[in-house]
C-alpha cells in the first residue's frame, strides 16, 4: 500500500472554505465597526493558493515514503504511518461598505 486517501476529503475541504469566508466576514464586520461602517455585499470572492513552500511535516512524509519504497525493494516490512489531516485554504473576500 503506498497511498492513503480520506474518504470526506472534498467534504473537508469544503467546511472549510465555509469556515474561511465567515472569518472574512466577521472580520471585516468588527473592523469596520471600529470606524462606524457596516459591512456591504461581497464584491470579489476568490480562493488563493494555500500551497506554497511544503511544511517540513511534508518534507518529513516524502522522506517516509521514499525509506518505505526502498524497504519494499529490499524486502523489509511495510509499516503504514497515519498522521493528521491539515487542509489550509486562504480565501480573498472583498466587501462593500454600506
Amino acid at each position: 500500500m503506498s497511498r492513503v486517501h480520506h474518504s470526506k476529503m472534498d467534504e473537508l475541504r469544503r467546511e472549510v472554505r465555509i469556515q474561511a469566508i465567515k472569518a472574512a466576514k466577521e472580520k471585516a464586520d468588527y473592523l469596520l465597526a471600529a470606524i462606524g461602517e457596516q459591512t456591504g455585499k461581497p464584491l470579489v470572492v476568490q480562493e488563493r493558493d494555500a500551497f506554497g513552500p511544503m511544511p517540513m511535516s511534508n518534507v518529513q512524509h516524502r522522506i517516509n515514503e521514499t525509506i518505505a519504497g526502498v524497504m519494499d525493494a529490499v524486502g523489509g516490512e511495510d509499516e503504514i504511518q497515519f498522521n493528521k489531516i491539515k487542509i489550509q485554504m486562504s480565501i480573498y473576500v472583498k466587501f462593500g461598505i454600506k
